[in-house]
């Protein structure tokens, strides 16, 4: 793309220079805007995993550093707490369990489980230590089964599990019970991407919709991980579908909406649509900010948003993984990966991305990956493309999807081969 590597001759010096000024006023930025958003959050009482692991690490030096939370953040069981990555190791597991292709994978926060789905409408739940099934469940309604398209775990309880699918639909699964506790009919077309904040499912559609649900008002009144309260009778189920209404419609995309995220305080969510435009929710009162970012020319197919949630990173087939500020609606970061895209995590000091090349990689936010922007010209000026700090091995096929537990130590991609080869690999970080 000719208008995003059109650098002007400039001193490198002085570039840097200026990019590192940019970032270092960003995140004060942040910090004090952080300290007028306080809310109070219960905190995680799951412990972790110390499964066995003899692999050989492979190092490689990062001077990433770990993400500096705020007090409230560190009580958030929705916030990343990422630790300073300084090496991954070769895979520690190798699973294979569905038929088709892997569309989304979820750690749970306290590395305990992963949860799939996949094209074959099927879910899987398998322990991150010992590589065991826990529970598989093929979701059919009206004898049909459709592609379940994402997934996310419940970091309350991680006992509950929320998927999008193809028919249009939202599951809320119960990981004790091994079946769906509740359901709705939520869109008009296919459930592209599902995000959990706190009591709400945040839900994305090919419809051009985004639509936010009370989980309890899912649940039939119930919490936790109790028993729904509605009737498995398939037409009472039906009618029961039909009265439920979201507590939120947004429809202010064009085109349809390819993925949803929101940020770890519950105060806002993104979502992105084919035509590459990326939309802030304010989920408190319903309303769209004034910020409505082109944030590629094409299809967003992932996005992330930082632990202030003052950030939203983006990766599109186009190879590049952008990330803005929310406040400015600037792009202050563009790495060019020269690789179609698929899959990003961050958590504000960090960035993980992954596709088509079946390697899931890790850049430092630093002033390698900032992007200075020409009021004149009215455009954002990319840097020499920095490499990767820390990267997997190359898989047998290109990454669908990867997770990352709240610590990171454990990160797990989801595989698509044209052969008959394991479909998620399990690796682990230091």
């Amino acid at each position: 793309n000719g208008k995003d590597n059109d650098f002007e001759e400039e001193d490198e010096k002085e570039r840097a220079t200026r990019a590192t000024i940019h970032h270092q006023n960003h995140r004060q930025q942040q910090q004090q805007q952080l300290h007028h958003h306080h809310s109070s959050y219960s905190s995680s009482t799951h412990d972790g995993v110390n499964g066995a692991y003899t692999s050989t690490l492979t190092t490689t030096a990062t001077t990433a550093t770990p993400s500096m939370l705020h007090a409230d953040q560190e009580k958030n069981p929705y916030c990343k707490r990422w630790h300073s990555f300084s090496s991954i190791s070769p895979p520690v597991r190798l699973l294979r369990g569905h038929r088709r292709k892997i569309t989304d994978v979820c750690v749970d926060n306290s590395g305990l489980i992963v949860c799939s789905v996949a094209m074959d409408a099927t879910l899987k739940v398998h322990g991150l230590a010992d590589g065991k099934q826990r529970r598989s469940y093929k979701v059919n309604r009206r004898n049909l089964s459709l592609a379940l398209s994402s997934c996310t775990i419940s970091p309350a309880d991680a006992n509950t599990i929320v998927m999008g699918s193809w028919d249009n639909s939202v599951y809320i699964y119960s990981i004790s019970q091994g079946t769906i506790v509740a359901e709705g009919r939520a869109h008009d077309d296919a459930v592209s991407s599902v995000a959990l904040t706190e009591n709400r499912v945040v839900s994305g559609s090919w419809d051009g919709t985004v639509k936010v649900w009370d989980v309890k008002m899912m649940r039939g009144g119930g919490g936790g991980g109790g028993a729904s309260t509605m009737n498995t009778n398939n037409k009472s189920m039906a009618m029961q579908q039909q009265q439920q209404l979201p507590v939120l419609e947004l429809d202010e995309h064009d085109h349809p909406v390819m993925c949803v995220c929101t940020d770890p305080t519950a105060r806002v969510a993104c979502s992105a649509s084919q035509d590459g435009m990326v939309l802030v929710w304010d989920l408190r009162t319903g309303k769209r900010s004034q910020r409505k970012i082109q944030a590629h020319k094409r299809e967003v197919t992932s996005l992330s948003l930082s632990n202030t949630g003052y950030d939203v990173t983006t990766v599109c087939y186009d190879g590049h993984i952008r990330t803005f500020d929310l406040t400015k609606g600037e792009c202050f970061s563009d790495i060019c990966t020269k690789e179609r895209l698929t899959s990003v995590e961050t958590d504000g000091d960090v960035v993980w991305a992954a596709g088509d090349g079946g390697v899931v990689k890790l850049w430092e936010m630093n002033e390698e990956t900032m992007a200075t922007t020409d009021s004149k010209k009215n455009k954002t000026q990319q840097h020499t493309n920095p490499k990767p700090v820390l990267s997997t091995e190359e898989l047998h096929g290109k990454v669908s999807s990867f997770s990352l537990s709240r610590d990171g130590l454990w990160l797990v991609a989801g595989v698509e081969s044209e052969e008959e080869e394991d479909d998620m690999v399990i690796f682990k970080t230091k």
